[in-house]
């Protein structure tokens, strides 16, 4: 079984795009995501578009993960505290 991570690095700035499209090039589908600044601005926006993607496991990193809150459906979202 092959196993694809990506890591996926968020500065907290507002750009005015779509994080995630349907013609994406890289195929996320199923994939173990590591994102962090998931508790505000483009990371919180990158782990929204990540599960409406479909992939599998999204570990969302965040100085205070009390303020991690995502409804991740069948995508299992495991809140890790970085610092």
């Amino acid at each position: 079984m092959t196993m694809k991570v990506f890591i996926v690095k968020c500065a907290p700035i507002r750009l005015g795009f779509s994080l995630l499209k349907q013609e994406t090039i890289m195929k996320i589908k199923n994939a173990v995501v590591l994102v962090t600044g998931s508790n505000r601005g483009i990371g919180k926006a990158l782990v929204e578009a990540l599960i409406e993607a479909g992939v599998r496991k999204i570990y969302a990193s965040a100085r205070n993960i009390t303020a991690l809150n995502f409804d991740g459906g069948n995508t299992e979202v495991v809140p890790l505290q970085l610092d």
